[in-house]
């Protein structure tokens, strides 16, 4: 996808998330042929920089624009915010990031992840845990602590988890864009 066809793709978040504060439909082509393909994406909202929601699609089925149409809807109902959504008044202290994320890894263990420029991916069993290439360097984290934090933070288990046999890791990177 070219850069301006990611930027358009961003218009589109952003567009699908004004009119879903706003509770009409969004204004887009979804069969653009230029967004045919399937993309990987999260969405993160936030307001005044503070996060008010973050949901993604590593797998996803549909082209691009219905992807990133069903993904933004589905970030301003993240279940951690449900208190907290995101309001017409709101809508001028908001800021979109569209993060598309690249093809996935499989890896080892820590030493295969670089912070900064690697999301990492952990699935336990039936259960599986994101976190961005951003979030890392924004906590201070090493690869340790990122995958420790993955346990703990995201499945509610011990930080050791990810050593468990049944524990697969992957790295993807990621292309963000922001209003």
């Amino acid at each position: 996808m070219s850069a301006e066809d990611q930027w358009r793709l961003l218009q589109l978040v952003e567009e699908t998330i004004r009119a879903c504060v706003h509770r009409r439909q969004p204004p887009v082509d979804p069969c653009d042929p230029v967004f045919a393909e399937p993309q990987p994406m999260f969405i993160t909202v936030r307001v005044r920089g503070e996060l008010r929601g973050c949901i993604g699609r590593l797998d996803p089925t549909r082209n691009s624009a219905v992807t990133a149409i069903e993904t933004a809807a589905a970030a301003l109902r993240d279940g951690r915010f449900a208190d907290r959504r995101v309001t017409v008044d709101e809508l001028a202290n908001l800021t979109v990031e569209l993060m598309l994320l690249g093809p996935r890894q499989r890896i080892d263990g820590p030493g295969d992840i670089e912070i900064g420029r690697h999301g990492v991916v952990l699935e336990l069993d039936d259960r599986t845990a994101v976190f961005l290439p951003q979030v890392a360097v924004e906590q201070g984290w090493n690869a340790v602590d990122l995958l420790g934090n993955l346990c703990t933070k995201k499945l509610k288990l011990p930080a050791e988890s990810w050593l468990l046999p049944s524990a697969k890791l992957w790295v993807m990177e990621g292309q963000k864009l922001a209003t």
